[in-house]
């Protein structure tokens, strides 16, 4: 019986994997840190569709043009650069975030960076602390659920996987 909930979940996986990338604005707090200022948000929506379609590194360039650094704008760099391969430079960004109203994100982004660089109990922590924090982004949970299959905890992980199907629309 192991075997076929190891398999189902693999599916699951391979599935998620094949999805493309949630668009960062569907799951973050657009609202914590928001600019007031209108020109720089339809700056920061350009900076997000550039994520979204892969394109970190233009990401950057519009970030690095920006005269504010506020959370969003932090929020955004540390996404970009975590996307790129960039984990150093991430790394320090989202450990800022870690006390702002994007703590969650900030862990979820974390948790990646260490499960990348194959320190899955630091994944684990940062990722369960994100589950927590952010209980209904699929996202976290199903990055959650992966890192709990790694750890050998096959009902754990399941129960991730199955809640992060439900709360994706797609």
């Amino acid at each position: 019986m192991h075997w076929l909930t190891v398999l189902l979940l693999s599916f699951f996986l391979v599935a998620c994997q094949m999805s493309p990338q949630p668009r960062p604005e569907t799951y973050t707090h657009k609202s914590c840190g928001a600019p007031t200022n209108s020109d720089i948000g339809m700056r920061l929506d350009v900076v997000r569709k550039l994520i979204q379609q892969g394109q970190y590194y233009a990401a950057l360039a519009h970030l690095d043009s920006l005269e504010v650094d506020d959370l969003q704008v932090q929020y955004l760099r540390a996404e970009a650069l975590r996307q790129s391969q960039r984990y150093d430079e991430a790394e320090p960004v989202y450990q800022r975030l870690l006390e702002s109203c994007l703590n969650g994100e900030a862990n979820h982004g974390l948790g990646l960076i260490a499960g990348r660089q194959g320190a899955i109990d630091k994944a684990d922590d940062f990722l369960d602390q994100a589950a927590k924090l952010l209980p209904i982004d699929p996202r976290v949970r199903n990055d959650f659920g992966y890192v709990l299959l790694l750890k050998g905890q096959y009902s754990l992980a399941r129960r991730e996987f199955m809640t992060a199907i439900e709360l994706d629309n797609d």
